[in-house]
């Protein structure tokens, strides 16, 4: 121990000397495609084969049939995915389908359709409000990003002659059509049929057939992404509507502020992606690496020591990650107030925000509150420090991990509070479009409750929260977290919670003796040298 100590306190006192050399860092450069590169005119083609109105998939099929069926089976589509990285559930499917989350609970819960699509208005306000009410819409549900369809929703077993009617092929390939923007602009109305909700795409073919993208870019990712959880940038660190400016800037998020688009970093192979994290659910495709692009980051004698004393146990986002521009913390579906334009649950959003850190080996825990048709019960927690009112908590993702398993990775931690059915011990999905459009929160929890085949007693509410890992936002390597952010005495704050990460204290007493032995190392070279010229 004590020889760790004076080694660690050694390094520190040269880390200090040279605390000013920057590390080298490969910065990918832009590659903003030109137009001929980025689209696919389609004019002539659908003028050959009579095509005048877009029908979903149906109109793509004469010439993309391969990918319309790679579509099919992809995880946007099916919003289902089989998971390999979840402990405590090894048979799990995760996912839009299968997924209670600390957002807006449910898209579908146990097979029962809860908030897919419909058509969402303001129908009451509180006094001195009521010229609010125009019957414009506010939403169509949660189709409008989740599942790219034409409004049915993806099933493995559809007949791929009704899944070619139901897959939106230009959600994907034609900018400003997507997510909420396209159904709010009525270029994709939501309209009933006997009683069914679908989408009637009202884009103008010919008008767009020449704009039609090969390679999708990122602001038509963004469309969802950078709203998904009911807002910008309130779910996913560090995605916002910002990045979708041409002016984005490194100083923001460098990759995307050097022309990069999401698929860069997502790429897709036969339209399915991978991703690694704790709190997403597609695990299609092999998912890339920091390391994929960036070989050798660190240089130098500053380099030497990040590379000895730190990557093992630090993941690149811990330093150069630094902050969660702006992004919401919790929500709370027991307080329900007015927003000017729609009732909404109390939601708290902060700015500037340093992430929780913790260690994570690759594996998770997940909890879902049903697998393969049957209910599995939570098991209660104690709710979090300050959270009051709640009979417990759910733990909805958790990284696992440890000292000498995994790395310490930021991550952006939310929590929501929701109803409880406390006879099968499982939260209840709410019908939030009953809250936006009367404020009715009651009745919200007593539908959804019934659409799932649960019970609400009017009073149980718990916590459920989440762990949200930090991949965007990388800051350029000028702002990246330096020795100080992190290293200090033992007696003053640290940005990582040293004690919780398993260290102790053990970093502040070797940051105190770096402190002392780096004078005594200067004065005695001092000395060592005046003596040498002396003689």
């Amino acid at each position: 121990m004590r020889k760790k100590l004076l080694q660690v306190s050694a390094w520190l006192s040269v880390f200090m000397l040279t605390s000013n050399l920057s590390h080298a860092a490969v910065t990918k450069k832009t590659i903003l495609m030109d137009p001929e590169k980025r689209f696919a005119d389609h004019t002539e083609a659908f003028k050959a084969l009579g095509i005048t109105k877009y029908e979903g998939a149906k109109s793509c099929l004469p010439c993309h049939k391969k990918q319309v069926e790679d579509v099919f089976h992809s995880y946007h589509f099916q919003m289902s995915s089989k998971l390999n990285d979840v402990t405590n559930l090894p048979d799990a499917k995760g996912g839009g389908k299968h997924n209670y989350n600390d957002y807006c609970m449910s898209i579908f819960f146990n097979g029962h359709t809860i908030n897919w699509i419909g058509k969402v208005t303001l129908k009451k306000t509180p006094p001195g409000h009521e010229n609010k009410i125009t019957g414009k819409l506010l939403m169509s549900g949660c189709s409008m990003c989740h599942g790219v369809s034409m409004g049915k929703p993806g099933n493995p077993n559809m007949s791929f002659e009704e899944a070619a009617t139901d897959i939106d092929c230009l959600v994907c390939h034609i900018s400003g059509y997507g997510g909420g923007k396209g159904v709010k602009s009525g270029l994709k109305v939501p309209v009933n049929e006997n009683g069914r909700w679908r989408y009637e795409s009202k884009i103008d073919l010919m008008k767009v057939a020449s704009k039609i993208q090969k390679r999708p870019s990122k602001d038509v990712c963004l469309l969802c992404h950078a709203f998904s959880g009911g807002g910008d940038g309130v779910k996913r660190p560090n995605l916002f509507s910002g990045l979708m400016s041409k002016k984005i800037t490194r100083e923001i998020d460098v990759h995307m502020g050097s022309g990069m688009d999401c698929i860069d970093c997502h790429s897709f192979q036969n339209h399915k992606v991978g991703t690694v994290g704790v709190d997403t659910f597609s695990r299609e495709a092999k998912a890339v690496s920091c390391s994929d692009c960036h070989k050798q980051p660190h240089k130098g004698i500053k380099g030497w020591f990040i590379e000895n004393f730190h990557t093992e146990h630090i993941a690149c986002q811990t330093c150069h990650i630094p902050l969660i521009h702006k992004s919401e913390l919790h929500r709370d579906w027991s307080k329900i107030e007015f927003e000017g334009v729609k009732w909404g649950e109390e939601r708290e959003i902060k700015e500037n925000i340093i992430p929780r850190y913790a260690w994570w080996n690759g594996k998770r825990k997940l909890y879902l509150p049903a697998l393969n048709g049957k209910l599995i019960p939570a098991n209660l927690e104690e709710p979090d420090e300050g959270v009051e009112n709640v009979i417990g908590k759910i733990q909805f993702t958790q990284p696992i991990g440890k000292k000498g398993d995994g790395k310490i990775y930021p991550f952006k931690y939310h929590y929501a509070i929701v109803p409880y059915d406390t006879k099968r011990n499982v939260p209840i999905p709410i019908k939030v479009g009953i809250i936006f459009a009367t404020g009715d929160r009651d009745k919200a929890i007593k539908m959804g409750a019934k659409a799932a085949g649960l019970e609400w007693d009017g009073k149980s509410w718990v916590e459920i929260s989440r762990y949200f890992q930090l991949n965007h936002g990388v800051a350029p390597k000028e702002k990246a977290l330096h020795c100080l952010d992190c290293h200090g005495p033992w007696w003053s704050e640290h940005r990582l919670p040293f004690v919780e990460l398993g260290y102790g204290h053990f970093p502040g007493i070797a940051f105190g003796l770096g402190m002392i032995f780096t004078p005594v190392i200067l004065i005695g070279g001092a000395f060592y040298i005046y003596k040498r010229k002396k003689n």
